[in-house]
Formats: structure tokens, sequence, C-alpha cells
């Protein structure tokens, strides 16, 4: 059994280091992101940081934050802790697509965003790094879920298998991660899946259908279910 007093708690601490981030903010990065998605009524908030060791690949699509919200309420590429190389580890934001920031958000080191679709990220959720999320039609994640590193959260499978007909048989499909998820190293989420609240998922795991039951501890591949009634904590 695993105990969590307050999920927003846990994962504010991970959230902080404040100060280290405005040392390694790339300015004229910021303020390009902030000024293309929202204008200079709003952008001069700089609610959006972006690290100077993030490429900004292409800033096409959208971007839509909160009203009002403040100052680098949003992080893309900062570094969380020694598990990710900082001085190496450079994150991609490649979008023509639209992205959904509905609170804070850490994206840290190494974290690849490419989003043809539309692309929703929770309240205080927070990648560790080196991890890839692909959305050429809907990924949504939500509120208090934490990902540890090198997970991969895709709903293409890029390329299409056509049957002897010409149908398209593997066309995209949306895939919703619920809120207080925490998922382990190395994880794969593929498309089509639905992971339901407070789930934990075990590292290594691959995830290929949709998971029920909430509270639970998911590993293994195939996935299934390891534990039930459980809660996490940071």
């Amino acid at each position: 059994f695993v105990s969590v007093p307050t999920v927003g708690a846990a994962i504010s601490l991970l959230m902080g280091n404040f100060v280290k981030d405005l040392r390694e903010i790339g300015i004229v990065k910021t303020l390009r992101f902030n000024l293309r998605y929202f204008g200079w009524k709003a952008g001069w908030r700089m609610p959006v940081l972006i690290s100077r060791r993030t490429s900004l690949k292409c800033l096409g699509g959208s971007v839509t934050v909160p009203a009002g919200m403040g100052f680098g309420k949003v992080r893309i590429g900062f570094h969380p802790n020694s598990i990710v190389d900082f001085r190496y580890e450079r994150s991609v934001w490649d979008v023509t697509g639209h992205v959904e920031f509905q609170g804070k958000c850490r994206l840290c080191a190494g974290c690849r965003i490419v989003a043809g679709g539309r692309l929703t990220f929770g309240e205080r959720c927070c990648f560790v790094g080196l991890s890839r999320i692909i959305a050429n039609d809907s990924v949504t994640i939500g509120d208090d879920s934490l990902f540890s590193w090198d997970i991969q959260i895709m709903d293409t499978d890029f390329h299409r298998i056509l049957d002897s007909a010409g149908r398209w048989v593997n066309p995209p499909r949306p895939v919703v991660i619920g809120p207080r998820v925490w998922m382990g190293c190395k994880c794969t989420v593929l498309k089509g899946v639905s992971i339901p609240e407070g789930s934990v998922i075990a590292a290594g795991t691959m995830v290929v259908s949709s998971l029920h039951k909430p509270s639970a501890v998911y590993g293994g591949n195939p996935v299934r279910e390891l534990r039930s009634d459980v809660r996490w904590e940071f």
C-alpha cells in the first residue's frame, strides 16, 4: 500500500528550484514563444519559460493557457535533477496543431513535443525528462500526474497500413491519461489507450490497451493489474 497526503504538494516539490531555472532561461526563445502564441497583450507576462537548450523546431498551430496565467507557470526544457544531463539533452517543440496547458506544467530536459493534432496538459503535471509525446489526433493528460524519464506516448503508428481493398486500417486514435497517474521510467503508451485516475504504471510497461480499474498498480508486457486499492506518494 502506498499513501500520499496531497498529490499537488508532492508534485510541487519537483516543480521547485525556480532560481536555478532562471539562470537557464533562453531569453530570445522565451520571447519568441510567448509573443508568437499569446501576442503582446498576454505575452508580456511570459507564462511559458523556454530553456536555452530547447529547439523550437516549429512554432506553428496554437497554444492556450488559463486567462491571466503568471510568469513561468509552464516550463519547457529545464532539468529537475541529476537523472538528466542538462548540458547535452535537448528538448524539442514541433507543433502545428493545438496545445492546451490547463495550469502549471513542467516538461523537463530532453522532452520532445510533436503535435499535429490536439495535446492537453492538465494542471500540475510533470515529465521529468527524456520523454516523447506525439499527438497526431488527440492526447490528454490529467491533473497532478507525474511521469518519470524515457516515457513515450503516441496516438499514431506513423505509417499507414492498408488492407487488400486499399482501406486504411491503422488510423490515429486518442490517448487519455487520467488525473493523479504516476508512470515509471521507460514506459510506452500506444494509440487508443485510456488510463484511469490514480493508476500507477510500473517501469518498463507497454500499455497497448485501455486500463479500467482506478487506483491500481499495472505492469508487465502485456500489461496486467498487479495490485488494487492504492494511492501513491512522491
